[in-house]
């Protein structure tokens, strides 16, 4: 069953609702023939939500992309067509559809399957034709390597594998779960749920927990009593199902009628949103997912908001963001290739070494057709679903690769704790609440709440809807409440702004602040990064109106960027302000751990950084990082010891603010405190600073 789309400019309506041609309106010259690109989704059968999530976007990215003038190949400008074929969520089907793709409509490459049922013989089919074929979603090994075990050459996926999924679920479970026997049912004759089955089995027993039943079923079943009875009588921790959405709730139902008390933990076979409609059986289940609709970043806006604008207010599921990323990806294939056939074009998605999509950060090593990715953990939680993984080092690691989860977190707390460290600043926005959760976790574990100061911030996104970012009054107030029950206390000591609000009157971020220091909600308030007007004009307000002052500012502040020394510095002397330096190693360039803030290989927290490029693009940056590796290595110390201990030199500056991944960038701020600089080092170390555009914020004059 064969769409013929050509995208772009003013589509008529009319020839799509009758499945004909979609005829376009091309918005560039365009000197080539059409590209066909075809997909191949699962428009009918029982993942058909999945693959009209796949049409949809694959019909978005294309029309975006001929709207912006297509893509060049070798010199030559081509719009992209899509010729979209339907697998039936079925392997005969998909091989019969990749085979009229290739050999009817010579199609250049291929998106698609989705499902790792048709994604393997699609593959084969695709492999032995020599034509390019991505599969956006087909997580199962066997997509990507053939029956003898070696890679095929045309074939790469653009999600991440079973195995890495099996092993982070398996993480999870023990870690975060707390499980020490688990049980799994699945379907062993299709693809993707009996190899996450398998591999699930494999690595939780790799890390001491026990599988105490591995049950399975046979498609079409409709009566799992059996199967669950014995999964009761076991009394698993936890039980892993890697269903498909349409399996899922009549499982469940079938499970707690037998008597499984046990959480469920999902793969990502559960990512479509249609499990919503059985909210009251998923309520409280863990799934693996591949990316999140609700993150701050950027490009994930933007998706989103084009795919709502476009379909009706549609979320996108996990499906539609990997097949997005994946015709982006083709089209920088295509932009470097030397021609436009399949030989140039594989050979040009071969040699893609990274690419940051919808999905996260996508990199190909070597050439490899599985890339290194994140993984997402998530729960249906009162009829939604809540983000669940990744002090903003301790959290999630999907929120930023570097992230630490929980129990990777539990030594430097300890350590930090040992050392007399007593202040501990998170935000309600670090891994979207969850760094707040575990910092209150182990504070209420190690530390004594009398002699601890901990802080949080407010401002920076917690959803997507209008009263859940800012400062107005209801969504200060609401927040606060809401870290309040994720830290685990009764009173905040540090409340923060994250950033200035110019779209809310500060009198009224300052009364909501008021109510709640009143209320005996919180101790203290402070404030992050803006100008030092602003900053001004809330202290003015403060004392005209009785509100609390702020008593902190946490900037933006270190060898690499002094501008705060203009203005905010001597304005926080004046007026009795600590100050809370943020970035003071400059995102690892002061500590030696990154070249330039475009070195993407050095750290894992480099990898994903674009906000460095962001704050450091200064000539004379390299200059300052120079003389303080000079300092350090006259000194015999490392760089980050040196740049902290000239932060501490300054005037005004109370504590920086610290973010440790591993134990030795602890030892090393701690350190720093017992190294006394010479005037001489100081000023070798501030001679080569340049003024520099503000940075840290977004910068706008008070209005006139």
């Amino acid at each position: 069953m064969k769409r013929d789309f050509a995208i772009s400019g003013m589509t008529l309506v009319l020839a799509a609702a009758l499945g004909g041609a979609l005829l376009t309106q091309a918005a560039c010259k365009k000197s080539g023939p059409d590209i066909k690109i075809g997909v191949i989704a699962e428009l009918s059968g029982d993942i058909s939500a999945i693959g009209d999530a796949c049409k949809k976007a694959a019909e978005l990215a294309v029309t975006e992309i001929n709207e912006s003038g297509g893509v060049e190949v070798a010199g030559t400008k081509h719009l992209l067509r899509l010729v979209i074929e339907d697998s039936q969520g079925a392997a005969e089907p998909a091989a019969e559809a990749a085979k009229r793709l290739i050999d009817q409509e010579k199609v250049l490459a291929i998106v698609g399957p989705n499902a790792s049922l048709g994604a393997v013989p699609a593959a084969q089919v695709a492999a032995e034709k020599k034509t390019l074929l991505i599969s956006p979603w087909g997580t199962a090994p066997r997509v990507t390597i053939d029956d003898a075990g070696a890679p095929r050459q045309w074939v790469y996926r653009t999600c991440f594998t079973d195995d890495f999924q099996g092993s982070a679920l398996a993480k999870f479970a023990a870690a975060y779960m707390k499980a020490t026997k688990a049980a799994v049912l699945y379907n062993p004759a299709s693809e993707a749920p009996r190899s996450q089955a398998e591999l699930m089995k494999k690595e939780f027993e790799a890390r001491g927990g026990q599988v105490v039943a591995f049950e399975t079923y046979a498609s079409g079943d409709k009566d799992f009593s059996a199967q669950w009875t014995k999964i009761a009588e076991a009394a698993p921790d936890v039980v892993f199902l890697p269903s498909y959405y349409g399996e899922i709730p009549e499982q469940i139902r079938q499970a707690r009628a037998a008597g499984v008390k046990a959480p469920f933990l999902g793969s990502d076979t559960w990512t479509n949103s249609e499990l919503l409609k059985s909210a009251a059986e998923v309520d409280g289940a863990f799934f693996c997912a591949h990316y999140n609709p609700d993150a701050m970043e950027d490009k994930v806006g933007i998706f989103r908001g084009a795919y709502e604008n476009r379909y009706d207010k549609e979320i996108p599921d996990d499906g539609a963001a990997l097949t997005y990323d994946t015709l982006y990806l083709l089209k920088q294939a295509l932009e470097t290739a030397t021609g436009n056939d399949r030989e140039a074009v594989r050979e040009a998605f071969s040699k893609i070494a990274s690419f940051d999509g919808v999905t996260g950060r996508i990199a190909f090593k070597g050439g490899a057709p599985d890339p290194v990715k994140s993984v997402v953990i998530k729960q249906f939680k009162a009829g939604k679903i809540a983000f669940v993984t990744g002090c903003m080092s301790y959290g999630d690691p999907r929120w930023r690769p570097w992230v630490l989860p929980e129990e990777e977190a539990r030594p430097f707390f300890r350590r930090a704790l040992e050392a007399g460290i007593n202040l501990f600043d998170t935000a309600d926005m670090y891994s979207l609440g969850l760094s707040e959760e575990v910092t209150g976790r182990l504070l209420g574990e190690m530390g004594r709440r009398d002699e601890l100061v901990i802080a949080t911030k407010v401002h920076f996104p917690m959803g997507r809807g209008p009263n859940l970012s800012g400062l107005s009054r209801k969504h200060v107030v609401q927040a606060c409440e809401a870290s309040l029950r994720r830290l685990g206390v009764e009173t905040i000591d540090l409340y923060q702004i994250h950033r200035f609000d110019p779209a809310t009157p500060i009198a009224e971020t300052l009364e909501a602040l008021d109510l709640l220091v009143r209320q005996g909600k919180v101790r203290y308030v402070g404030a992050s990064s803006g100008e030092a007007w602003r900053l001004a004009k809330a202290l003015a307000t403060s004392d005209v109106r009785g509100f609390p002052r702020f008593v902190s500012m946490q900037n933006h502040y270190n060898l690499l960027y002094r501008e705060e020394e203009r203005e905010m510095l001597p304005l926080c002397a004046e007026e009795g302000l600590g100050v809370l330096p943020w970035s003071p190693l400059a995102r690892g360039l002061l500590a030696g751990t990154r070249a330039t803030p475009a070195d993407r290989e050095a750290t894992p927290r480099a990898a994903s950084d674009d906000y460095a490029r962001q704050l450091y693009d200064h000539p004379s940056d390299a200059d300052v990082i120079a003389a303080t590796r000079a300092v350090a290595t006259a000194r015999g110390v490392p760089m980050a010891r040196v740049a902290l201990a000239w932060l501490l030199t300054r005037p005004g500056v109370t504590a920086p603010i610290v973010g440790a991944t591993k134990l030795a960038h602890l030892e090393d701020a701690l350190a720093a405190l017992d190294l006394t600089l010479s005037p001489e080092e100081i000023a070798a170390l501030e001679e080569p600073y340049r003024p520099h555009a503000v940075r840290g914020f977004a910068f706008s004059p008070p209005a006139r």
